[in-house]
């Protein structure tokens, strides 16, 4: 039977421990050049001291999604940011890269138990008519988190350095830990331990979740594009300084803040969430050709990058609202939420070297062929998902 009123204080706190998951990937892009220095770190391993928590995510997210169910979703999301938060005190202590490094696999396993966890329990304690919006919300806590990270980095570096800044992270990771211990108790009752959760071959069997998590995964890998290339392309291909491309990125990740809001409200409003992921698939690519030409002057090439992924964060949020109309056994959803993060985290692990390897062979001018063939294939994924396994065509 579905419940009658949605709690919102707790799919708001279950919102905020997504968004901690999410700054402990935003937290080392800013300090990578201290990381460097005080470390004596080379460029090669500070970029896998980057990848290292979405790396988890590419393994293990499926593993994670079956195994969180026999785990209770409230517990493993309380486990998943104690992970986070010891990993940012040890951080803060570490005296070597190898040491870092380690350090970071524990958060990545952290963050990934968090964020599979969540959407799973906000379907749960969400009523049916606020469903779809609670999960559209959830879909912008990677930006939100980000643009977070970014913004905290730049506010308190010069004041307390990066040993500093992980130990913040800790308290405040810490902090929601307990919240969450205490806010969340008692919810999802039965899931834990239950036998009737799918086992791992046969969430890989379920065609209509795969193809759209296969959808999702194109969704990040042009998203990756937007927001860490696009640095490299301004500053190489239009000649701009490195610091101006960077803030001009950041700007352009934080569009997908007010996107995914959008999105939650028009599926509120009733909208097709499967038009809305059409839209957050072929918006993006075909701005691309806006972006990536060497014809328009930077203002309209940033303001396309801009409008990309407003857009182009209509894909999470319709993504995340599809999966209990796709499969409506809530014993699935973790397994085929840690099916979308393993793909969608795949597509931002792989996005950069593949179209930075592209645009060195073919050309910055030639990489939205990629994308829109890449978006082609998203849509047909779409479409057959629309066809087999929706109820309704909205």
């Amino acid at each position: 039977m579905d419940i009658q009123r949605t709690s919102w204080p707790r799919v708001a706190l279950a919102y905020v421990a997504g968004v901690i998951a999410a700054l402990q990937i935003g937290v080392i892009a800013p300090i990578v050049p201290l990381l460097q220095k005080d470390l004596d770190l080379s460029l090669p391993f500070v970029g896998a001291i980057l990848s290292c928590v979405t790396l988890m995510a590419v393994v293990l997210g499926t593993v994670a999604g079956t195994w969180t169910n026999r785990f209770g979703l409230v517990r493993a999301i309380v486990w998943g940011l104690a992970l986070m938060a010891a990993a940012a005190a040890l951080a803060a202590l570490a005296r070597g890269g190898a040491m870092l490094l380690a350090i970071r696999a524990l958060a990545g396993l952290g963050y990934l138990l968090t964020v599979v966890a969540c959407p799973p329990l906000i379907a749960r304690i969400a009523a049916e008519r606020d469903r779809g919006f609670a999960l559209a919300l959830w879909g912008s806590f990677l930006p939100v988190g980000i643009a977070l990270a970014d913004a905290g980095s730049a506010g308190l570096l010069d004041t307390v350095g990066w040993r500093g800044l992980f130990w913040i992270d800790a308290a405040l990771t810490g902090a929601v830990a307990l919240a969450a211990a205490l806010g969340l108790r008692g919810q999802a009752p039965g899931v834990a331990h239950d036998a009737a959760t799918p086992g791992l071959l046969a969430i890989y069997r379920m065609r209509a979740p795969l193809l759209l998590m296969i959808s999702f995964g194109i969704f990040t890998f042009t998203f990756i594009v937007f927001a860490a290339v696009e640095p490299a392309y301004l500053a190489e291909a239009r000649a701009m300084p490195l610091a101006e491309a960077g803030r001009l990125a950041a700007l352009t990740t934080m569009a997908a803040i007010p996107g995914s809001l959008l999105a939650g409200w028009l599926i509120r409003r009733g909208q097709s969430t499967v038009a809305l992921a059409w839209v957050g698939i072929i918006v993006p690519a075909a701005l691309s050709v806006a972006v990536f030409t060497p014809v328009l002057p930077n203002g309209p090439v940033v303001a396309a990058a801009v409008a990309a992924l407003l857009f182009g964060a209509f894909s999470p949020a319709a993504t995340y609202a599809l999966i209990p109309r796709i499969d409506p056994d809530p014993l699935h959803f973790a397994p085929i939420n840690g099916l979308l993060m393993q793909f969608g985290s795949l597509g931002t692990l792989i996005g950069p070297p593949i179209v930075g390897a592209w645009a060195v062979h073919l050309g910055w001018a030639t990489a939205p062929i990629l994308l829109l063939a890449l978006a082609a294939g998203g849509i047909a994924c779409l479409i057959e998902v629309r066809r087999r396994a929706l109820v309704s065509p909205r």
